[in-house]
């Protein structure tokens, strides 16, 4: 690390995070496409231990930035912003283990739970493509952008939560298949949270102002 400005290592260190997120969106959209499909969910996990060991690194070398240098101001808010985007990454990594472990078992819902599925988890993709296109500093990629896409996903996770409701109160045989869909479209909610999650730490590393969250 001695060898390297500050700048340099803080360069080091968001392009590590920036591999880190996109090892997480191939993470993620592997495990989306595992609706139905079992032998895809086993890929998934193979993933697990390196967003593990890159996470770790960048926290490795944020410390060691703030011991060798001690930065202040921006650049401290920036390297910490870092830290908090590898954590949340890292999380995101972990629901997507639980979306490839419960979706798979989802083809025997009606196809109209079929698609709202389909639906919740293409826009869950969305947002995370999003979000590394605000990440990476892409024109046009705004935060305004994301808070419409959190919306819509909270519409239509309460709509698919009330139509499993209304299919396992008509159908007790649905029972037990739609449980493991309750799982999948709470860990779709979190990914979703956690890559709002990025998108405030990413503004307010680079303006200093943490933006509110939409009421």
């Amino acid at each position: 690390m001695p060898r390297y400005t500050l700048t340099q290592a803080t360069q080091i260190i968001e392009e590590h995070t920036l591999q880190l997120a996109a090892l997480v969106q191939g993470q993620l959209a592997r495990a989306c496409a595992t609706m139905g499909r079992h032998e895809a969910a086993d890929q998934v996990p193979v993933w697990e231990g390196r967003v593990n060991e890159l996470r770790a690194q960048i926290q490795i070398e944020i410390a060691q930035a703030l011991e060798h240098w001690a930065p202040l101001g921006p650049a401290l808010r920036y390297l910490m912003a870092l830290y908090a985007i590898a954590d949340e990454c890292e999380r995101i990594g972990d629901y997507a283990l639980h979306v490839a472990r419960d979706l798979p078992g989802i083809n025997t819902l009606t196809p109209e739970l079929m698609g709202l599925v389909q639906e919740m988890t293409r826009l869950v993709r969305d947002q995370m493509h999003g979000g590394m296109r605000l990440l990476a500093q892409v024109d046009g990629a705004t935060l305004t952008d994301l808070d419409e896409g959190e919306r819509h996903l909270d519409i239509l996770r309460h709509q698919l939560v009330a139509s499993l409701q209304a299919e396992m109160t008509a159908h007790a045989e649905h029972i037990a298949p739609a449980i493991p869909i309750l799982f999948v479209v709470r860990d779709l909610e979190r990914i979703g949270d956690r890559i709002i999650n990025i998108a405030r730490d990413v503004v307010y590393a680079r303006t200093g102002i943490r933006p509110p969250h939409p009421r």
